[in-house]
C-alpha cells in the first residue's frame, strides 16, 4: 500500500527517507477511503491481520484507520522506508525535472540509493512476510519502493514495474515464498 497524499506530495516536493512529511487534509480523507476499499476487498477473509509500516509518519497515518478497524498493532520496519533521494529531498519537482522527458528517467534521477540496497530491503520484507502464511498482511510504504517491492514479492511477470498512486493498494495473491 502506498501512503496517502502527504503535504510534500500536495506541494509537488521530492520526498525521501529523511523527509517526514505528514498527510495533507486530502491524504486523511484518502486513508478513510482506502480503509473502505480494503474492507470490501477482504469481506470474505477470516485470516489474521498483520500491519507493517514504514516508520515515516505519512505511512503510519495511512495505516492508522486500518489498525483501528481490525484492532491490529502497527509494526514499523525500516526496510519499508522511502528510497534515499539525497540532496533532491525537498526540491520542487518542476524545477528538478525541467527538460526531463520520461517518468522512468525522473524516477531514476531522484533516487541515489543503489538498486542493491533496495533489493536487500526487499529480501528482508519477503522473509518477514513469509513467516506469516495464511495472514492478510498490509505493507505500508512509498511510491518508488512500492514498485520494487511488488516486483520482488510477486511471481507474476505482470506485476513488474507497478507504480502506485497515493492511497492505493496492490494485492498479491497467495503466500510469498
Amino acid at each position: 500500500i502506498r501512503h496517502a497524499q502527504s503535504i510534500y506530495n500536495k506541494n509537488k516536493k521530492i520526498t525521501g527517507m529523511n523527509d517526514d512529511s505528514p498527510l495533507s487534509d486530502v491524504g486523511i480523507v484518502q486513508s478513510a477511503i482506502l480503509l473502505e476499499n480494503i474492507i470490501k476487498d477482504l469481506k470474505d477473509s477470516n485470516n489474521p491481520k498483520r500491519i507493517i509500516s514504514s516508520p515515516l509518519i505519512r505511512a503510519i497515518q495511512t495505516a492508522l484507520p486500518l489498525s483501528q478497524y481490525y484492532k491490529a498493532f502497527i509494526e514499523t520496519d525500516y526496510s519499508l522506508i522511502e528510497r534515499n533521494t539525497g540532496r533532491a529531498s525537498g526540491t520542487d519537482e518542476d524545477i528538478l525535472f525541467q527538460g526531463v522527458p520520461t517518468k522512468e528517467l525522473r524516477n531514476y534521477i531522484q533516487c541515489i540509493e543503489p538498486v542493491t540496497s533496495m533489493e536487500d530491503r526487499i529480501k528482508r520484507v519477503k522473509k518477514k512476510v513469509s513467516d506469516y502464511p495464511n495472514h492478510d498482511i498490509f505493507l505500508f510504504t512509498h511510491k518508488i519502493f512500492a514498485g520494487h517491492l511488488i516486483s520482488g514479492l510477486s511471481n507474476d511477470p505482470a506485476d513488474k514495474n507497478t507504480i502506485l498512486d497515493n492511497a492505493k493498494f496492490y494485492k498479491i495473491k497467495g503466500d510469498v515464498k
